[in-house]
């Protein structure tokens, strides 16, 4: 067998701080539906005259939390549908904080994990593009969304009366009659809090959210920066032994990489 020159494609590293089980599904899905992208891509002149109604920040449908609208992202929508449900999570976030009932584990801690949903489910979409299809307008998308995120997470753990209502339903007589996932939930929530300085003063609640927009802005740079110098790096394969076991379909779209690199197949 003739020698021939094969590209294999290095996998790129996608430092991402949070990768949860509900993202990498989302990611298997985006793999399998792929084709369907580009119209995603699609840069459109008009724009919608109300953000709120953008697929983007609409209720999945189906079962088990339904199916992302892969097919249905604009680019453009990203940035305004971050700030509408920013906005509604954090109005969602003062709702609890400001109510006048004693704080219990429904009122407040459950309450706490049902709001944000509409942001959390922008973030899954938005978090697999940045991750897996990270071209076009998305690199200057996420240097403007990280720190709008990191800004966000900052207003909720600085929020002084939720989590005087948090620790109320941590230290008083009802953690006790709470289950095991309960308690587990009402600990895990606290403790997250007082970790990214919840019980700071003021002065130091706005030093440290300055640090942390800082800290976003320079990691989104840096992997940005990454994913860009990577993207020239390719392994070039003389020897044709050494693709053994590889799936012929595999060796072909190698070769014919090779090939649109100026390299013999």
């Amino acid at each position: 067998m003739p020698n021939r020159s094969f590209l294999v494609l290095r996998l790129r590293l996608t430092t991402k701080l949070r990768l949860t089980t509900t993202r990498l599904l989302a990611s298997f899905l985006a793999t399998a539906i792929i084709g369907s992208f580009n119209s995603g891509f699609c840069e459109d002149d008009t724009a919608m005259t109300n953000i709120s109604q953008s697929a983007l920040l609409q209720p999945w449908p189906g079962p088990l939390g339904g199916v992302p609208p892969w097919n249905q992202v604009r680019t453009d929508e990203l940035v305004p549908a971050f700030d509408f449900a920013i906005q509604k999570s954090l109005a969602e976030i003062e709702t609890i904080a400001t109510q006048t009932a004693p704080a219990t584990f429904d009122n407040t801690i459950a309450a706490l994990e049902r709001s944000g949903k509409m942001l959390q489910r922008l973030e899954t979409l938005f978090d697999v593009h940045a991750s897996n299809l990270n071209v076009g307008p998305i690199p200057d998308i996420e240097r403007a969304v990280v720190p709008k995120l990191a800004e966000y997470a900052d207003k909720v753990t600085q929020n002084s009366p939720l989590f005087a209502r948090i620790a109320a339903v941590y230290e008083g007589d009802e953690f006790k009659s709470l289950d095991v996932a309960q308690q587990r939930l009402v600990e895990d929530r606290y403790k997250s809090f007082v970790r990214q300085g919840a019980r700071l003063d003021d002065g130091q609640k706005q030093r440290l959210s300055q640090i942390n927009q800082r800290l976003a802005r320079l990691f989104t740079d840096f992997s940005q920066n990454v994913l860009a110098e990577e993207a020239g790096h390719v392994t070039w394969i003389s020897d044709a032994a050494q693709l053994k076991g590889l799936p012929e379909s595999v060796v072909e779209a190698m070769a014919m990489d090779a090939e649109s690199k100026q390299r013999k197949g």
